[in-house]
């Protein structure tokens, strides 16, 4: 009896590259896709708890700090406008991650003393995924330009 070898054809070979490459094809852009939508829930979850973490700032100390740092927890902020001890106002910048390296600014948060008012907007200019995901959900255009004393419910 001859001795066969048993091995694939390259027909079998092709088929098998060509359905690899298609389901990679599909299956790649919904994977980013649901990583982005993680980052835009954790940037919205870290927006609600930087205007939470202030207004109890303020309603605990009866002002805003000078060392702006002390404000809040979320690290993905920067504190772009030092604060005036004149006017007693500051600025402070919330950045989401962008597709590659590095971060984007995507929303500011002013603060003021006289009134204990702060107003958050969004920062002007073309955004990456997730700040653009973030600046589409409903509670957070609700939440821009929106002036409030400190305290009260600006949701």
């Amino acid at each position: 009896m001859p001795k066969t070898k048993k091995a694939f054809t390259i027909v079998e070979l092709v088929f098998v590259i060509l359905i690899i490459g298609v389901l990679s094809a599909v299956m790649i852009p919904k994977l980013m896709a649901s990583r982005d939508d993680a980052k835009i829930a954790v940037a919205l979850s870290d927006v609600g708890r930087l205007v939470s973490e202030i207004s109890i700032f303020y309603t605990a100390y009866g002002s805003f700090d000078a060392n702006l740092s002390r404000l809040t927890s979320v690290k993905d902020v920067n504190y772009t406008s030092r604060w005036d001890s004149m006017t007693e106002k500051g600025t402070i910048t919330y950045y989401t991650p962008k597709n590659r390296r590095g971060v984007e600014p995507c929303l500011t948060v002013s603060i003021q003393n006289e009134d204990g008012n702060m107003t958050v907007d969004s920062v002007d200019g073309s955004h990456e995924n997730v700040c653009r995901g973030l600046q589409k959900i409903y509670i957070y255009k609700k939440l821009l330009t929106t002036k409030s004393l400190i305290g009260n419910n600006i949701f």
